[in-house]
């Protein structure tokens, strides 16, 4: 589960936002490995909860390998049905 931080005000946010790119800096700089910058995704209202499309549909708790399996697995499908290549490797 993520994280959840209640910020008192959008300085706060601000702050907390330049300290995780500021994570991603530093890790970059000490791996050859791909360090992704922060996606930040949210709702209008906080009861709204943050679901994947896999979640919404199915009852099913899916960990991060489970989502990637399965998505590795659909890949070739998407690809086939909708004739467009998808440019990340997984």
């Amino acid at each position: 589960m993520a994280n959840v931080k209640q910020l008192a005000n959008w300085e706060a946010f601000e702050s907390e936002i330049d300290s995780l790119f500021e994570i991603v800096s530093v890790r970059r700089a000490e791996t050859q490995a791909p360090i992704f910058p922060p996606i930040f995704r949210g709702h209008a209202v906080e009861s709204w909860h943050l679901k994947t499309t896999l979640e919404r549909y199915s009852n099913k708790q899916y960990t991060v390998e489970d989502y990637f399996n399965v998505m590795r697995q659909a890949k070739h499908g998407v690809e086939s049905f909708t004739e467009k290549r998808c440019s990340q490797n997984i």
